[in-house]
């Protein structure tokens, strides 16, 4: 039996007649291959689990993709609809191939020895022996693999994943998840009205990072709740601070992208962004509290052809419903976003027009902050 370990509900949005376009990085070539055949492999998961993915989590999330998420300007769910949307990337991670590996295996198999995650845990484990230990209890495996996707599938609620006095069944790793899914900040972006498309990797939730680092981030955070808290910082704020501290440490990249469609991409926003924006009340006009940096800090931390309006995240003080802007990107910015995600992914990609995504390669070949230093040749494509 085939397994995807991306689903099809997603692979559907990029097909044309139950088919898809390929491209091999290994072979350097273009293929069209059934919906069936794409991002799958035998007997990865026993039917079970299979069913559990389907009933419990693919069928309700395809749901409120079809209906809200890939419709309109704005986008409104509710609190279960939100935490169903976070389980499900949670999932998308975890049931990915690179889930069932090392963290060595991990890093040689996407090429990423040069990342500044990889070489920041490279470097805390040299200065730190200890860190070590901890490193390998947060790192996922192939013994962890299966059994924690049974345990995710089988606890219903996010929340409890991630709470240890609830469920201390729960491994590390998957608790890791659960909480870096609750944390990180959603957005979406759209491309329709730039005449380009997103390309959908192999590799879920490729991200980008800056050179400067989780540690820096931490300290600037740290700093600021210090100053802060001698100006009397009310409780509220004291808390939220403690959330992006903690979620930046657990949570370290800028942002990772999910595309859900060829014109549509979820955003996971590092918890670290929050503080460049405003907490709103829920009809989004009224400030409740200003932003706690300013946007000459936020540029230190920039993916080069993002502006920072795009980053702005949904806010719900009142816990009641979520509402998101769909923001529309620039030709240019949806070239970036691809050539990100060309750099980092090493084996294949899912396209739907090659004339909507051809530009992209030009980009990475030509303009890419990363050009330098890049992983792949696409000059025989531009």
């Amino acid at each position: 039996m085939n397994n995807h370990y991306i689903p099809q509900l997603l692979l559907k949005q990029f097909a044309v007649s139950k088919k898809v376009n390929i491209y091999d990085f290994h072979t350097l070539s273009f293929s069209v291959r059934k919906l069936k055949n794409t991002f799958a492999s035998k007997g990865i998961f026993d039917q079970e689990l299979e069913k559990a993915f389907a009933v419990k989590l693919e069928g309700p999330f395809g749901n409120l993709l079809n209906h809200r998420l890939l419709t309109g300007d704005t986008i409104t769910i509710n609190r279960t609809e939100n935490l169903l949307m976070r389980k499900f990337l949670m999932i998308n991670s975890l049931r990915s191939p690179l889930s069932g590996i090392s963290w060595d295996e991990m890093v040689q198999r996407t090429k990423l020895w040069n990342h500044p995650s990889v070489q920041m845990r490279k470097s805390l484990i040299r200065n730190y022996p200890g860190t070590k230990e901890i490193f390998n209890k947060m790192s996922h495996s192939k013994e962890t693999y299966i059994p924690d996707l049974k345990k995710a599938m089988e606890i219903d609620s996010l929340e409890d994943i991630a709470d240890a006095e609830k469920r201390p069944d729960v491994s590390e790793q998957l608790r890791l998840a659960a909480r870096n899914a609750i944390v990180t900040v959603i957005a979406f972006w759209d491309s329709s009205e730039s005449g380009q498309e997103f390309i959908f990797p192999k590799l879920p939730g490729i991200c980008q990072m800056d050179d400067m680092g989780i540690l820096y981030k931490s300290t600037v955070i740290y700093g600021l709740r210090e100053e802060m808290e001698k100006q009397g910082l009310e409780e509220h704020l004291k808390r939220e601070l403690d959330r992006i501290f903690y979620g930046n440490l657990m949570y370290c990249d800028n942002f990772s992208v999910y595309p859900l469609s060829p014109t549509r991409a979820m955003i996971c926003i590092a918890p670290y962004f929050r503080a460049f924006f405003p907490i709103m009340d829920p009809t989004g006009t009224v400030q409740l509290y200003p932003p706690f940096l300013d946007s000459e800090q936020f540029d230190r931390h920039f993916f080069e052809p993002m502006r920072m309006e795009l980053f702005r995240p949904c806010r719900n003080a009142f816990n009641r419903f979520y509402q998101y802007r769909v923001m529309q990107l620039k030709a240019e910015e949806v070239q970036g976003i691809n050539a990100m995600i060309l750099d980092m992914e090493t084996e294949e990609f899912v396209f739907h027009d090659y004339n909507k995504i051809r530009d992209s390669f030009w980009y990475y070949d030509k303009r890419a902050i990363f050009a330098d230093k890049k992983k792949h040749d696409f000059s025989c494509l531009v």
